[in-house]
């Protein structure tokens, strides 16, 4: 095995490991890798050693390790998003009263890179294996459906075709033609909501973080379960998102 195939079949285990349930065994990741399980031992192995997946010594389950999160951290604050946003995270789930969050386009995906929960609904912003740095379907999720209604249309037609819409929610969009008229919806109107998409009982907004000059690539966000907040609820803590995501990008004009 070269280099460069070693380390796609490294990068590809974080991407396995990085989903439900988070952890693996060396048959399963071999398996995922499509190699024997020798072959996948050889590259386990180097990556534990470098602290970038933790081997549990009592179920001999792999899960990713503190190197990542340490990388995941040095990306927030190399782009200067961390003192700048999350302050304006905590002001809307205190005022909401909702889960806030930013969601950043990166490499045709969109990633949840940082949350505000509210206490009264702990991770509820993170269930359907959404987890820190991991990707959201831009089909189904009001923030990457908001990012993705920016992008280049096909290019979005390219990474839909690939994937495909898979059904998440009651609601989830099934068909390319209807997603491609919420997109021109959200564009026409500023802002994205989902219902019952991505997950149940889940409902979210989302505004976009306009940097003048540039294109859209990050989303401000509240979500909370849909006993608390109904679409009319959500939509009055509109004009607080979009203050938010002013804020923010006036301040990301003058970082360093």
């Amino acid at each position: 095995m070269d280099n460069s195939t070693s380390l796609e079949k490294a990068l590809f285990i974080f991407t396995l490991l990085r989903k439900a349930p988070y952890s693996m065994n060396l048959t399963e990741i071999a398996s995922g890798l499509g190699m024997s399980k020798p072959g996948a031992l050889k590259i386990l192995r180097v990556l534990e050693e470098n602290a970038f997946l933790i081997r549990d010594l009592q179920s001999k389950h792999y899960t990713l390790g503190p190197a990542l999160f340490r990388l995941g951290n040095l990306y927030r604050e190399q782009k200067g998003i961390t003192d700048i946003v999350q302050p304006v995270l905590h002001q809307l789930t205190e005022t909401s009263k909702a889960t806030s969050y930013l969601t950043i386009w990166e490499k045709d995906e969109a990633f949840l890179i940082l949350i505000e929960e509210n206490p009264n609904e702990p991770c509820y912003a993170l269930k359907g294996g959404v987890v820190f740095g991991d990707a959201i379907p831009i089909h189904c999720g009001a923030s990457a459906k908001l990012l993705a209604a920016w992008q280049d249309r096909d290019t979005i037609a390219a990474i839909l075709e690939k994937r495909g819409l898979d059904k998440k929610g009651s609601r989830t969009i099934g068909t390319m033609e209807e997603l491609f008229r919420e997109y021109a919806s959200i564009r026409e109107k500023g802002y994205a909501m989902s219902e019952n998409e991505y997950e149940e009982d889940l409902i979210a907004l989302s505004v976009p973080i306009v940097e003048e000059g540039k294109p859209v690539r990050m989303a401000l966000s509240i979500s909370a379960n849909t006993s608390r907040f109904s679409r009319e609820g959500m939509l009055e803590h509109l004009p607080l998102l979009q203050q938010g995501a002013r804020q923010v990008a006036y301040k990301l004009a003058f970082r360093k």
